[in-house]
């Protein structure tokens, strides 16, 4: 078939550029990657499923080549030349302001995990309650000292955990319940959907009250929620405390509630822990 004109539009270029470093497995980045060895196979099969589709190749879809292709990479840009388009040391797109890289963070489980997160310096942040948690921190903290770092400069080290602030502690108790539903019933979706059991059975409980009693989750007064960071701080040996204020069906309102009480009566009281 003929291939149409094609239009080269560089930020679409960029996005490829980038999107194809990461596709280093089948199927990463929703791409599917077939196992057929000869090119000609691949393209006559490709071809077979647009027109089973109802589609014609070359009128409704056009094939090109991805030139964001290692083979075409070197020194920092890319060539290519071809029949319909030719591109000449075009960048490789637009490189980290932070070296060599951003600060990289790890969803931790195990303190078994917390070697290889010391030894790249890694942060981490953990959905466990406290007491789940300290043994992760204590490992980190000590493969940290093995490796001869400074302790001022450990990496973060945190828990995640849903928060709600309200004036009274039955308002927020009473959000935090109704947005915990629809939070869990779509992280749980597809297990529950296809019958399969779910990695969080036993984890997760179904209500927010009980994953509150569990201290995975808080909701309450400003008060209330000092105490409980300061509690988590100690228990579980962090450095770093994660809120997600926005979760399943919080309303902009209740979420901005939640920001404001954080603003003004939770975070100076850290700040001024912080400054001793």
């Amino acid at each position: 078939f003929e291939k149409p004109p094609m239009f080269f539009n560089q930020p679409a270029y960029e996005v490829a550029a980038q999107n194809d470093h990461a596709a280093k497995l089948p199927g990463l980045q929703g791409r599917f990657d077939s196992a057929f060895a000869q090119k000609q196979i691949r393209l006559r099969e490709l071809t077979s499923a647009i027109e089973k589709a109802g589609y014609t190749v070359g009128t409704d879809v056009a094939l090109a080549l991805d030139v964001a292709s290692s083979e075409f990479f070197e020194n920092g840009t890319y060539s290519f030349e071809g029949k319909h388009y030719t591109i000449t040391d075009m960048d490789g797109g637009p490189k980290p302001v932070q070296r060599p890289h951003p600060p990289l963070w790890f969803g931790i489980s195990r303190p078994e995990r917390a070697a290889w997160a010391a030894e790249h310096e890694v942060n981490v942040v953990a959905l466990l309650p406290a007491a789940m948690v300290k043994p992760i921190t204590d490992a980190y903290r000590q493969e940290w000292e093995a490796l001869g770092r400074v302790a001022d400069d450990i990496p973060f080290m945190g828990v995640s955990r849903l928060v709600v602030v309200a004036e009274t502690e039955d308002e927020a108790m009473s959000t935090a319940r109704r947005a915990y539903r629809p939070w869990f019933q779509n992280l749980n979706h597809l297990w529950r959907k296809y019958d399969v059991p779910s990695p969080l059975d036993g984890v997760l409980p179904e209500d927010f009250a009980d994953w509150h009693e569990m201290r995975g989750g808080f909701a309450g007064t400003p008060e209330q929620a000092r105490d409980y960071i300061a509690a988590e701080m100690e228990q579980a040996g962090i450095n770093y405390f994660c809120a997600d204020l926005a979760f399943g069906d919080i309303t902009f309102e209740e979420a901005s509630r939640t920001v404001e009480h954080f603003e003004r009566e939770i975070i100076p009281a850290f700040d001024a822990v912080a400054a001793k």
